[in-house]
């Protein structure tokens, strides 16, 4: 899904070369959705043409990175 990073605070245009950003997202999952670990990507496109910014290293044919495991557990 299309996400608007730090809720449109802190514009990608304004980000340091070197900085650290926490962006904490809350997903919620229909309760028929059993206990699983998947995997996470992640890929910067400019909105209005579209054009995928690429990673300098060790991105996937499509431009994304792998970030983090995410795993749904029961309650």
């Amino acid at each position: 899904a299309r996400h608007m990073p730090l809720y449109g605070r802190y514009l990608t245009t304004e980000w340091n070369a070197g900085e650290i950003i926490r962006d904490d997202v809350t997903l919620y999952v229909d309760e028929a959705v059993h206990p699983v670990r998947l995997r996470s990507f992640f890929a910067l496109s400019i909105d209005q043409t579209q054009e995928r910014i690429l990673p300098r290293t060790q991105g996937t044919p499509d431009g994304a990175i792998e970030l983090a495991p995410i795993e749904i557990v029961a309650r």
